[in-house]
């Protein structure tokens, strides 16, 4: 019986090798003291194992872009509230890849950011150009900027920008 479970479950990957009489005459040897029952189980079976993939397939990883950022944090100290701060973050991607911005995120509803809309190709810089209005931060603020692309090793990148506001009323004195 084991014998004919393993010839039902192969056959298939041996069905190019060996020819249809001999696999039938191999089967029907294999079958003849089964009941009917037996034999529909074990064919719904062998069709099961058929569809399956013997072989999961990995998911195919697309290559990644090497970018550098000249800069990817500012401390800005003694920031008088009511100011629109406008902040460079200048990179170069020195990679065969184009490398592409899909997202940018923010933890502060102060930042506006606009992303590129064209692919940054190999050795091109780019500067994004961050503003923050300071009426929409109280006191000290940590500011994190979330970029989803395609750079290595990750696919996102990190910005940092630590703000120190001044009320106005202690600005002027």
């Amino acid at each position: 019986m084991p014998i004919f479970i393993a010839m039902l479950c192969l056959a298939p990957s041996f069905a190019f090798s060996q020819t249809e009489k001999v696999l039938r005459s191999d089967l029907d040897k294999a079958t003849k003291n089964l009941t009917d029952e037996q034999l529909a189980r074990l064919i719904n079976y062998a069709f099961k194992l058929q569809e399956e993939p013997t072989v999961k397939k990995r998911k195919a990883r697309k290559p990644k872009a090497v970018v550098v950022w000249t800069n990817s944090k500012y401390e800005l100290n003694n920031i008088t509230k009511g100011n629109i701060l406008f902040l460079p973050f200048k990179h170069t991607n020195f990679s065969d890849i184009p490398y592409v911005i899909d997202d940018i995120k923010s933890n502060c509803d102060c930042v506006t950011v606009q992303k590129p809309t064209e692919p940054l190709l190999k050795n091109e810089s780019y500067t994004l150009m961050l503003s923050i209005d300071t009426n929409k931060i109280k006191d000290n603020k940590g500011i994190t900027i979330l970029i989803y692309d395609n750079s290595s090793p990750s696919g996102k990148t990190y910005l940092f920008v630590n703000v120190d506001i001044l009320e106005q009323a202690t600005a002027q004195h």
